[in-house]
């Protein structure tokens, strides 16, 4: 009996082999594979020209702004100060972060609204005719998006 068996009863000797017959087992050193993540979103816009005004995803950390005119831009989430929408016809959204100003116009954008205010929208792309062909029927079109310096609004 080894002095750590006197000291613990024995306990040291089934703890030392337990662990050898895990580690022979080869259950002993596994670790849980993590969880995939979600890929991230295309920056891009689409090469098949179909037009979709927004994406969503379960948890984004940030909006990105997709415009077809001036470089694209985006912020985080946690930095959306205040936001003002058309409620009657969902014809605009306007997003006020400390630094700018996103203001974008468009036709049947309740379900854009919608995504951006619950916290679930990831992209916002602005439709245009060289990208694009022309969008279905009854689907949210964002047809401007302006971003605007704090300092400028």
């Amino acid at each position: 009996m080894s002095k750590d068996d006197e000291v613990f009863g024995g306990a040291f000797s089934r703890r030392v082999e337990s662990r050898e017959s895990e580690r022979e087992k080869g259950g002993f050193m596994e670790r849980p594979t993590p969880a995939p993540e979600e890929a991230p979103p295309a920056l891009l816009f689409p090469t098949d020209r179909v037009y979709t005004a927004f994406e969503t995803r379960s948890r984004p950390e940030s909006l990105i702004f997709l415009t077809a005119v001036i470089p694209a831009g985006g912020a985080a989430y946690h930095q959306l100060g205040e936001y003002s929408f058309d409620q009657h016809h969902g014809e605009f959204l306007t997003l006020f972060y400390p630094t700018m100003r996103v203001h974008m116009t468009g036709h049947r954008l309740a379900p854009v609204i919608h995504a951006v205010v619950s916290f679930k929208c990831a992209i916002i792309r602005e439709w245009h005719k060289d990208f694009y062909d022309p969008p279905a029927r009854g689907i949210p079109v964002i047809e401007k998006i302006e971003i605007l310096a704090a300092r400028e609004s």
